[in-house]
């Protein structure tokens, strides 16, 4: 596996070797496979009896070693954990032949809203890219698994997540600039401030996402209000619309057809409203999407 690999027991080396998720998975064919054989092995009376005691403790280090390395980069490249797989089998194996407190366990991932418990993680890490690549990884992770509390919102960070890793791996952005890079994203993702979404919407748990989920509709109309921006008002609308919904719900309003339906209702009549008076000329098109849009939101945002 690691042939081309310099030095075989630089720990980072090896880990950054193994980036590539295809790689990654061939590595872990090998070792399961190896690991297999080696349990088979040490179960024989005739192994011991014919492999010097030497060449033993080194098949049972070398099985440390990697197993170490498949815990290290199962976390820094944030992959799910599969207990049933390879966990429980080797766990027994290791338990019996190799000194336990030597071997690292595979444990659940702290949550990136955690923060001071991530950034504890974080800091445990050695060199500025296996904090950077935990991160990255991580951040690409959760905005996967919460896209459709906020796409557009998520959508913008996972692009930027992939471009720092893609810009790092091609020798385009040195450890230093890759950490800084991934740890800004990291803290917009963390507080949910993205610097084009108005101020005032971050003391509403909502509105910011149903603010970003006009925007595109609504980007190519005009709005000329004395006194305020564009931003501002559709800033002010979001808001309204999450006071709307939250005014309306009820225990498990998301599976409630009726309940949905009136939301809709005020939803339609109050931007229509909006349309009057401020002489916008979007189309009942363009509300029909703001109004579904911003109602399968508010339903994904209560559900998780």
């Amino acid at each position: 596996m690691f042939k081309t690999v310099d030095n075989k027991q630089d720990v980072e080396a090896l880990q950054q070797f193994l980036a590539p998720e295809d790689v990654r998975q061939r590595f872990y064919d090998a070792l399961t496979a190896y690991a297999r054989t080696l349990k088979v092995a040490l179960g024989a009376v005739r192994f011991h009896e014919e492999t010097p005691l030497k060449q033993v403790e080194t098949y049972q280090r070398d099985l440390r070693f990697f197993h170490n390395l498949r815990v290290a980069v199962k976390q820094r490249y944030a992959e799910a954990i599969d207990y049933k797989d390879y966990e429980q089998r080797v766990r027994k194996l290791l338990d019996s032949h190799i000194k336990s407190s030597d071997v690292a366990t595979v444990v659940e991932p702290v949550n990136i809203f955690d923060v001071e418990a991530f950034q504890a993680e974080i800091d445990k890490l050695g060199t500025p890219a296996a904090k950077a690549d935990t991160i990255a990884h991580r951040v690409q992770r959760t905005v996967t698994e919460y896209m459709e509390r906020d796409r557009a919102f998520y959508q913008k960070f996972s692009r930027l997540i992939e471009e720092t890793i893609a810009a790092y791996r091609q020798g385009r952005i040195s450890e230093a600039e890759y950490l800084k890079r991934s740890s800004d994203i990291l803290h917009t993702v963390q507080t949910g401030r993205d610097a084009d979404t108005p101020d005032k919407l971050f003391h509403y748990r909502d509105a910011p996402a149903f603010y970003r989920a006009m925007c595109d509709p609504l980007a190519r109309y005009e709005v000329d209000v004395p006194g305020t921006t564009k931003d501002e008002l559709l800033a002010d609308v979001a808001i309204r619309l999450e006071q709307i919904i939250e005014a309306h719900k009820i225990r498990d309003w998301t599976t409630n057809p009726d309940v949905q339906k009136e939301i809709k209702r005020e939803m339609d009549d109050y931007l229509y409203s909006i349309k009057g008076r401020y002489d916008i000329p979007f189309t009942g098109g363009d509300v029909d999407v703001i109004l579904d849009r911003v109602l399968e939101l508010a339903r994904q945002r209560d559900r998780l």
